[in-house]
């Protein structure tokens, strides 16, 4: 009986995946979403940069993976900028954006994208300007900024700033449950949420005895970096990224969160994957692929999230912004007249992220002392150079990063929102991928 039991389920479930893909074939994808022709006709791939300081070549190449990508219904809008020894050499866009409910405008290079947690390394900017500024020891204990953090006698207190930004504090269990995301959306109280986070974070403890290990923290490192700068800089997270902003000169297409109405009616929504089917994807990865993509899709179009400030998620933002504060970040710290952070911080960062005595063992492989930045290289974005750059990327598959040796970084954004589950667990995309090796081969060729 148990085993006839679980072959309905199976069953079941099977059918409801099918019924799932089905409406997301027909009614999402058809009904919402211009035709790929249309969007080809209407808004081609092109390239906004007028600077001769990359092959033209690279250029070339990525408009075209990206026509590709457009035209067989795999991406839907996009932005990639890269820079070069702080210079902006490809500012490339394409495709459509869905404005408001169901209004759609063509991709301009301000157009903004919510990218998840490609905010990490925006936040992790913004915070390190306080340590330039010689109002933040990024070595010291959490609590000496944030005494309830920890109990004074508890292994707890002993957790640095540093290690909790790279992921070693054990905590990647703390934060707000669903269900209280869930109540605070309902009652529209986005300052409730962050409260609920602040509780959590204080009353949470390690799993592992901190520093020994690294397991991603994807939301509670966002009270880490928030109650911080507020503490140490007596400034808001947001104001701080609203600083970066303002020294590269973007000071409207970089926001982390709390959107004015004006901003919320007019940036790019997210989009579901052209299929649920994959022949290789087994029942329940087609389940999860669903699942993910309605929850993480609703939550991130929705006014709540727009009105919310985590400094590891939900930042809005285009992809010239992230590549121009990267592109300071691989240039000593300097873009055009404007110094972010001082080149001795910079140094420092680099210095971090390449010394392989200081990195621990992960689930994930070897995890570096990364002030923020992701710990674990991502060779298939970055390529063999990876040790040597920092960057995050968010969950759907947008990316970021810089090459701290050869002053390149590149930033890709995009509205097709490719789940976890349909990438191993993963959130790299391989239209990235793609996009990202074509940029670097041609510039090592040349």
């Amino acid at each position: 009986r148990d085993r006839y039991m679980g072959r309905m389920l199976s069953v079941a479930v099977s059918l409801v995946a099918v019924f799932l893909c089905v409406i997301h074939r027909f009614v999402f994808v058809r009904q919402w979403r211009p035709n790929p022709s249309k969007i080809m006709l209407t808004a081609p791939a092109r390239n906004y940069c007028d600077q001769a300081t990359i092959s033209h070549i690279a250029t070339n190449r990525v408009i075209a993976i990206i026509n590709h990508q457009i035209s067989t219904g795999r991406e839907v809008g996009i932005q990639v900028c890269a820079y070069f020894r702080g210079k902006e050499c490809m500012n490339v866009c394409a495709g459509m954006a869905r404005i408001g409910s169901n209004k759609w405008d063509i991709v301009t290079p301000k157009t903004l994208f919510m990218s998840y947690s490609v905010a990490k390394g925006i936040s992790t900017t913004a915070l390190l300007q306080l340590v330039d500024q010689g109002r933040l020891d990024i070595d010291a204990p959490i609590t000496k900024y944030w005494p309830s953090f920890a109990p004074p006698s508890s292994p707890k207190s002993k957790i640095s700033i540093s290690c909790a930004l790279s992921h070693r504090a054990g905590l990647h269990h703390a934060q707000p449950s669903p269900l209280t995301a869930l109540r605070c959306w309902i009652a529209r109280q986005p300052s409730s949420f962050w409260a609920a986070g602040v509780k959590t974070l204080e009353q949470a403890k390690p799993v592992f005895p901190p520093g020994t290990s690294a397991e991603y923290h994807p939301v509670g490192w966002s009270w880490v970096v928030g109650v911080i700068a507020e503490k140490a800089g007596q400034k808001h997270i947001s104001q701080l990224v609203n600083d970066v902003a303002r020294r590269i000169g973007m000071e409207d297409q970089m926001y982390l969160g709390l959107l004015p109405p004006s901003v919320f009616q007019n940036f790019c929504r997210l989009e579901f994957i052209s299929s649920f089917w994959n022949p290789i994807w087994s029942v329940s990865t087609t389940v999860r692929v669903v699942l993910e993509s309605i929850v993480f899709i609703l939550f991130g179009n929705s006014h709540f999230w727009s009105q919310l400030c985590l400094p590891s998620s939900n930042g809005y933002f285009t992809a010239q912004a992230v590549a121009r504060m990267y592109g300071a970040l691989g240039n000593r710290g300097k873009v055009d007249d404007s110094q972010l952070l001082s080149e001795n911080l910079i140094q420092k960062i680099h210095a971090n992220v390449t010394n392989v005595n200081q990195c621990v063992s992960s689930p994930k492989g070897r995890a570096r002392m990364s002030w923020g930045f992701s710990p674990w290289p991502n060779y298939d974005i970055c390529g063999q150079n990876a040790g040597r750059c920092i960057g995050h990327s968010g969950m759907g598959g947008c990316m970021a990063y810089c090459d701290l040796e050869s002053s390149l970084s590149i930033c890709v954004l995009k509205s097709v929102f490719e789940p976890p589950a349909s990438a191993g667990g993963t959130s790299t995309s391989r239209d990235v991928v793609d996009i990202c090796r074509a940029i670097r081969e041609c510039m090592e060729a040349k």
